[in-house]
């Protein structure tokens, strides 16, 4: 049997200046990130995983900034935090000056990231680094390659959440990609191009059709309820029939809508 597992380094795991803690808050940020260089979960969603309060991440990620381990871009003060794993060769748990662990401009933190990747690049002997999972995805957009699997869907959703919402959504794999399985590949007949566009409609109209108190962000497994997933599919025919036709069609938001 196969389990889906995160793994913390070994240099973390025997740190000594780390309490157990810290050491778990640094591989729930391992976990959400981008080729291991770039995660972005908020505070709120760290708290919720580990069931702890949120000022225990924030000293968590104190203690992790401190040490070295991560640095962090921060773009404006609504901002969710941009974590940046330093990889753990540059480490040497040496206290570091507070203003060496903040990045502030999008030219220091991109200069910065490049440098990483350079250096995985040199160290895996390889001719490119990994592309990150959203950029493989913009790839096979641009080529029209609309053979997605249930992973694919997931990135095109992160994807559009980001390009539409400028919102880092937060993804469980084994849910999440179960659902996109669910919803567009299993006993159904709906073609990638056809889950491409129902995905970046759901996101692009949600706050205007569908947001409720308590439902305050589009989420993949709202796709599954019928009337969403319904209405959604109607928006496109409308879409479609108002750009065929040179008019902007108002569609009827009273005739599918429920409680969800």
């Amino acid at each position: 049997m196969f389990y889906d597992i995160a793994v913390l380094p070994r240099k973390v795991l025997n740190s000594k200046y780390l309490n157990d803690r810290e050491k778990i808050v640094y591989l729930l940020i391992l976990d959400y990130s981008r080729d291991n260089v770039i995660a972005f979960p908020s505070i709120e969603k760290l708290a919720d995983q580990l069931d702890v309060s949120e000022s225990t991440i924030t000293r968590a990620t104190k203690k992790l900034r401190e040490r070295g381990f991560i640095r962090v871009y921060r773009r404006h003060w609504k901002a969710v935090n941009k974590y940046i794993l330093v990889p753990l060769e540059w480490v040497d748990e040496q206290v570091v000056e507070s203003e060496e662990q903040y990045i502030d401009s999008e030219d220091d933190f991109n200069d910065y990231v490049k440098r990483i990747k350079d250096f995985y690049h040199k160290k895996a002997g390889v001719t490119k680094f990994a592309k990150s999972g959203v950029e493989q995805i913009e790839e096979k957009i641009d080529e029209k390659n609309y053979d997605f699997d249930a992973k694919d869907l997931v990135m095109i959703f992160v994807k559009y959440m980001k390009d539409l919402k400028d919102i880092a959504y937060s993804v469980s794999w084994g849910r999440d990609k179960k659902l996109m399985n669910d919803i567009f590949i299993k006993e159904q007949c709906i073609d990638g191009k056809d889950a491409l566009d129902i995905i970046r409609k759901f996101i692009e109209v949600y706050d205007d059709e569908f947001k409720r108190k308590g439902y305050e962000y589009p989420e993949i497994r709202w796709l599954k309820v019928e009337w969403i997933f319904t209405k959604v599919v109607k928006l496109l025919l409308l879409e479609e029939k108002a750009k065929e036709s040179g008019d902007w069609l108002e569609s009827d938001n009273n005739d599918l809508q429920e409680e969800f």
